[in-house]
């Protein structure tokens, strides 16, 4: 235990290890601990015999501040830093090169601030889940929900710390671009009159999901083939597990349960009776 809490966790870049929560990955760690405490026991059992709480506006309030700070996030990427994504591809491992001796731009340091941000991003998202079990949609913590907000922010601390350079500003980017479409979204589905709107696109936004996944994976093996380290392995298999568990996830809602429910319906026009001795859970 000793060992592991004097273990040296020097990043790639000194100054980044002056950042809040990034000289060690203990608060991280706490933080994710505390989180998940609260969302799988210590918040239910809060909420027992307390009725949902009302957080539409919030919510709504929320959902912008999420769109605007991922907008920021896609600006910064292409106007300040000058991102492409020709560079998806390719080897660019480092921004630029700097040690504890070589000089650091103002540019690079803007770099990294925006990375932290992009972390903070993610890491406020935890926020969702809380939101979740106080309105008791208990049905919504699920095991996708829970693993991939903590992988997300486990490996942006990872990359921020050890990596920090162009080929991960693709997954930012990207990333953020998705969160613009979701986030808007998830605000035009809380009113009613978008209803009809937003429950047709509703799949579509899963897909998006998946295809972000496939893209970051691809970055991530081209990551490995230039610097192969089991860090990168890990990091390959992390989103080959969210690919998994997203397509289950859509396969699950939006092909496998509307052919149940037609069959349900199919039974039940043939056999009035069926469905009062009988239920069909459709988790």
């Amino acid at each position: 235990m000793e060992e592991i809490m004097n273990f040296n966790w020097t990043g790639k870049y000194f100054y980044l290890d002056m950042f809040p929560m990034m000289h060690t990955p203990y608060p991280i760690l706490a933080i994710i601990a505390v989180y998940l405490i609260f969302v799988l026991k210590l918040g239910r059992l809060y909420m027992k015999d307390k009725p949902p709480f009302d957080l539409d506006d919030l919510l709504k309030l929320y959902n912008v501040f999420q769109v605007c700070c991922c907008t920021y996030i896609v600006l910064a990427a292409h106007f300040i830093h000058g991102y492409s994504f020709f560079t998806f591809s390719k080897c660019i491992l480092s921004p630029e090169p700097v040690g504890e001796e070589d000089p650091v731009s103002l540019h690079l340091v803007r770099f990294h601030i925006d990375g932290y941000l992009f972390m903070l991003l993610r890491l406020l998202e935890l926020i969702e889940t809380v939101f979740f079990v106080l309105r008791k949609k208990y049905n919504q913590v699920s095991i996708l929900h829970v693993y991939h907000h903590i992988s997300t922010i486990v490996l942006c601390w990872l990359f921020l710390k050890y990596r920090g350079g162009r080929m991960e500003m693709f997954i930012a980017v990207i990333n953020s671009y998705v969160h613009i479409i979701m986030y808007a979204y998830y605000f035009f589905s809380s009113y009613k009159r978008f209803f009809t709107v937003t429950n047709k696109i509703k799949p579509f936004i899963t897909v998006i999901q998946i295809i972000q996944l496939f893209l970051i994976l691809v970055q991530c093996i081209a990551i490995t083939l230039c610097e192969k380290s089991s860090l990168n392995y890990a990091i390959v298999i992390n989103f080959i597990l969210n690919i998994i568990l997203f397509s289950h996830f859509f396969i699950k809602a939006y092909l496998w349960k509307p052919k149940r429910r037609v069959e349900n319906n199919n039974n039940n026009n043939n056999n009035p009776d069926a469905g009062k001795n009988r239920q069909i859970v459709l988790a």
